[in-house]
């Protein structure tokens, strides 16, 4: 669940008119282009820094860099021909290990499903627009690695109540133009993340 303004901690909720802009739109740009261009600059986008979220909506960042053996085991996820459907099950498997790598070393390793945080204290808790930048830069990570072959990525896409808000990242199956969610807010770190058509997510008002 989003919470505005960015300096909210996890568990307040956005009282906000869909499509309207907001200013963690612009918040999670500027990290993405940051990504990029560390991608596009390196020798090996799996091995090019990242920048990540560490707290609700982005209010911490850090920089990440995966070992060559972590490149391996990734590169090893979809190592054989599969189709649209398989492809999507490596997705998941990827961004949950990922996850694992990452949050040993950054402390999100305590991120619990949803905003359940323990305590108002307790760090490492990532909302839906820091698990959104991070789930996006992922699969920018995996699309230029050359490890796609039935998807291409799409943006953030959102869905409402009337006074909430939730976020997560689309992709699109090539064949058959069919969007997908890719919710990686919904588990605890190092879990699996939804990943299911798009209308099926985005009616799903209970979050």
């Amino acid at each position: 669940m989003a919470a505005l303004p960015l300096s909210a901690r996890a568990g307040d909720v956005a009282r906000l008119l869909p499509g309207a802009h907001e200013e963690w739109q612009d918040v999670a740009e500027a990290i993405l282009d940051v990504n990029r261009m560390a991608a596009i600059e390196a020798a090996d986008p799996l091995q090019a820094g990242m920048k990540l979220c560490e707290e609700p909506g982005c209010t911490q960042t850090g920089w990440q860099t995966l070992t060559a053996e972590e490149g391996e085991r990734l590169r090893g996820l979809f190592a054989s021909e599969t189709d649209a459907a398989g492809e999507r099950e490596r997705i998941g498997k990827a961004i949950a290990l990922l996850e694992t790598i990452v949050g040993a070393r950054n402390g999100t390793w305590r991120d619990h499903p949803a905003n359940e945080r323990q305590a108002d204290h307790e760090t490492g808790q990532l909302d839906c627009i820091s698990e959104s930048v991070n789930t996006q830069t992922y699969l920018d990570r995996l699309h230029r690695a050359g490890l796609l072959h039935h998807h291409r990525l799409g943006g953030f896409i959102h869905r409402y109540t009337v006074v909430l808000q939730h976020v997560a990242v689309d992709m699109v199956e090539l064949a058959t133009e069919e969007r997908f969610a890719v919710d990686s807010w919904v588990g605890a770190n190092g879990d699996l993340p939804e990943i299911r058509p798009y209308g099926d997510w985005r009616w799903e008002w209970g979050v």
